[in-house]
């Protein structure tokens, strides 16, 4: 029951509701309970608290037990009853004492407003399973309203680590720290904070925390050798990065990326080669390679690196909407097929979410005098973004010039 209800909420995460849909629909008839929960988690998922209470009572009636009185209490959270929502997380546990049913009542208490009782539950809860990303997260907020900063300090960094790919811990240590003293008495706190040698898996995240504040207040992050603190920053980053796992230093590089320092990014990602990469990790740094091809003039090499990024790992969007870039700009008959070809292995919701995705796809569209649903898709671009942003500018100007021609 809980894998299910799991597996819908990973697919309503990643915006592929349809599918979601579809699988709780599928087990109407053969797990009505599953069936009840799964409507709970969809109802979650569009903020309908009420219809998110009345299946997961459903289910509850049906069997579901613990996972049940779980989702209880994440529809009386959102329908602004945290009484209500922690009684059920109580429930919860009495049901399943098993450190996720533990984590669940932690968050509930914190959501609800009481950060001493929730960092007790966590302590332990962590104690137990010291691998679990929202335990970590969730102790580290507990610990922050309770203005024991250096244990916030530690449970985010080690979020940070366990999953580099989740930012959260990173933003959350920037918001603590800004909220310390704004933003240069928030660097003032962090060097007080880095007195000393912190261990590695914490050392990284603040390394990332520095760099992010400096380019808060520079507005945008210097260039090397125009001011020493950031290149200090910089410098103590790449160090601590080689020493965590690849997925660490994978993030730290598109980190380097985004801050134009595409040298120091260069040299990291030349150590992460040099390590044994699993499939996430070896398409992460395949796209890496191909913005670094495409970034140095060589457009082919950046196709067939962002092209070996999606074997590796089909669900890379960054690859798929890079690669359709270039192909664009290719503009053969040949190119114009891959892209259809690129754009099929893509889930529909997904295609119908991103921004970048559907902004090359309304070019593709056009060119290919499908100007309607060109301009579909520009409109559908405008609504989510608002019209602002790279994506909505580009979008707006495109639709006008589309309209303008017809």
């Amino acid at each position: 029951m809980i894998e299910f209800a799991d597996r819908i909420a990973k697919l309503v995460a990643a915006n592929d509701v349809e599918t979601a849909a579809k699988l709780v629909d599928a087990v109407s008839q053969s797990d009505p309970a599953a069936h009840q929960l799964g409507l709970a988690v969809l109802a979650l998922f569009r903020k309908d608290a009420e219809a998110a209470r009345t299946h997961a009572q459903q289910a509850l009636k049906l069997g579901a037990g613990s996972v049940a009185h779980q989702y209880l209490a994440m529809a009386n959270l959102m329908g602004g009853n945290p009484a209500a929502a922690i009684e059920h997380a109580n429930k919860a546990v009495s049901v399943d004492g098993s450190p996720r049913a533990r984590s669940g009542l932690g968050s509930v208490l914190l959501a609800a407003g009481r950060p001493d009782e929730a960092a007790t539950v966590l302590r332990q809860v962590v104690a137990e399973t010291p691998n679990d990303g929202d335990a970590l997260l969730n102790l580290a907020s507990a610990s922050a309203q309770l203005a024991d900063y250096g244990e916030a300090i530690t449970f985010y960094s080690r979020a940070f680590d366990k999953n580099p790919n989740d930012q959260r811990p990173i933003q959350n240590l920037i918001a603590m720290y800004a909220e310390l003293g704004k933003w240069l008495g928030a660097v003032a706190a962090l060097e007080l904070s880095r007195k000393g040698e912190p261990p590695p898996e914490v050392a990284v995240a603040l390394d990332l925390v520095m760099v992010h504040l400096v380019r808060l207040i520079a507005t945008k992050f210097p260039q090397p050798t125009i001011a020493p603190d950031a290149d200090e920053a910089v410098a103590n980053l790449v160090a601590n990065a080689l020493r965590r796992a690849p997925a660490t230093q994978l993030v730290v590089a598109r980190t380097l990326i985004d801050l134009g320092r595409i040298d120091d990014a260069k040299r990291l990602a030349l150590q992460t080669e040099r390590q044994p990469l699993d499939e996430t990790n070896r398409a992460s740094l395949l796209y890496i390679k191909g913005f670094f091809a495409e970034r140095d003039g060589d457009k082919q090499r950046a196709l067939e690196l962002y092209l070996q990024a999606l074997a590796v790992d089909a669900s890379r969007l960054d690859a798929t909407v890079n690669a359709i870039s270039l192909l664009l700009e290719d503009g053969s008959p040949a190119a114009f097929t891959q892209i259809g070809t690129l754009l099929d292995k893509v889930p529909a919701p997904l295609r119908s979410s991103n921004p970048e995705l559907m902004f090359n796809e309304s070019v593709y569209l056009a060119r290919t005098n499908r100007r309607l649903e060109a301009k579909a898709h520009l409109e559908r671009i405008i609504r989510l973004t608002n019209g602002e942003g790279r994506a909505g500018e580009l979008a707006r100007q495109a639709l006008a010039e589309l309209t303008k021609s017809s």
